[in-house]
């Protein structure tokens, strides 16, 4: 089976201006799990809030939109979609958030539980 990246509650998803978007406690499914930690959906993550952003004016507070390349399909979850090759997360003010050390969230697809 090939790796995909999962967005876990642990996760860094930074906006260019040095700013990070706080995941801890945010996932709708906190009993569906990657390596124990709870997975993000992609409705979880719009109003997600950002902070430390370093851009003078109008800065990243939140995250405004996230959009996917593809949503695990095998994962079974009432309603949400499991953030799964997150190809675009996009803040307040239209600046792209990318996610910090991707090497570190490339986890097989089975690893995902539910508990």
């Amino acid at each position: 089976m090939s790796k995909r990246i999962k967005i876990t509650e642990l996760g860094i998803i930074k906006c260019p201006h040095g700013g990070i978007a706080q995941l801890k406690g945010k996932s709708s499914t906190p009993n569906q799990v990657c390596g124990g930690v709870p997975t993000m959906n992609m409705q979880d993550l719009p109003g997600v809030p950002i902070s430390s952003c370093k851009k003078g004016i109008n800065r990243c507070t939140v995250i405004s939109s996230a959009t996917s390349a593809c949503c695990e399909t095998n994962i079974k979850a009432a309603g949400v979609n499991p953030s799964v090759d997150a190809v675009s997360v996009k803040t307040n003010n239209g600046s792209t958030m990318t996610i910090s050390d991707p090497d570190k969230y490339l986890l097989n697809s089975n690893l995902v539980k539910t508990l």
